[in-house]
C-alpha cells in the first residue's frame, strides 16, 4: 500500500504491480527482457516510467545530463550502496567508478579528454578497420568445426585497437 499510495514516486506512471514491487523488473531482467519491456512501458505510458517501488527510467536523452551531468553548484549524486561495492581498502579507490568525490573528480579531469566527441570521431576510422579486420577473421574461421572462445577474439581487437 506504502509504494502505491504514500511513496514518493507513487505519481509517476506505470504497471500497478511494478509500481507496487521489485519483482516484476527483478524477473524482467533476469529472463534478458528488461530493455524491451521498458521500452514498451514507455510507448504506452510516456518518457518517465515508474518501473520498482524506487526506480524510473527516463526516455529523453537530456535526463542523462540532468541527472548525471556536472552543474555548477550542485552536489553529485550518491552511489547506491546495493550497487557499488564499499572502500574496504583493498584499492578500490584507485577505479573512478568507486573512488570518493576527490578522487573521483581529479580521474575523470584527466579521462574526460578522451571521451569529448572530437577524439571520439578521431577514432572512429580506427576503430571500425579493426572491427571489420575482426569480422573478417572470423568469417574465414566460421566454416571450421573448431569452437571459437570469443572472449580471446575481443580481446585481440580491442588490444590491437590500442596500440
Amino acid at each position: 500500500m506504502y509504494n502505491l499510495y504514500f511513496h514518493p514516486l507513487r505519481n509517476y506512471p506505470g504497471p500497478l504491480l511494478w509500481r507496487a514491487f521489485d519483482a516484476p523488473r527483478t524477473s524482467s531482467q533476469t529472463r534478458g527482457r528488461l530493455t524491451y519491456d521498458v521500452l514498451a512501458l514507455h510507448k504506452r505510458y510516456g518518457t518517465v516510467v515508474r518501473v520498482a517501488p524506487n526506480e524510473l527510467a527516463f526516455a529523453e536523452p537530456q535526463a542523462w545530463q540532468d541527472i548525471y551531468g556536472l552543474q555548477p553548484g550542485r552536489v553529485q549524486n550518491r552511489k547506491d550502496p546495493l550497487s557499488y561495492p564499499v572502500n574496504d581498502g583493498e584499492g578500490l579507490d584507485q577505479h573512478i567508478i568507486f573512488a570518493g568525490d576527490a578522487h573521483h573528480a581529479r580521474i575523470r579531469r584527466l579521462l574526460g579528454p578522451a571521451f569529448t566527441t572530437a577524439a571520439t570521431k578521431e577514432l572512429a576510422g580506427l576503430i571500425e578497420r579493426y572491427a571489420d579486420l575482426l569480422v573478417a577473421q572470423l568469417g574465414k574461421v566460421a566454416d571450421g568445426e573448431q569452437v571459437q572462445d570469443m572472449s580471446h577474439w575481443f580481446e585481440w581487437t580491442v588490444c590491437s585497437c590500442r596500440v
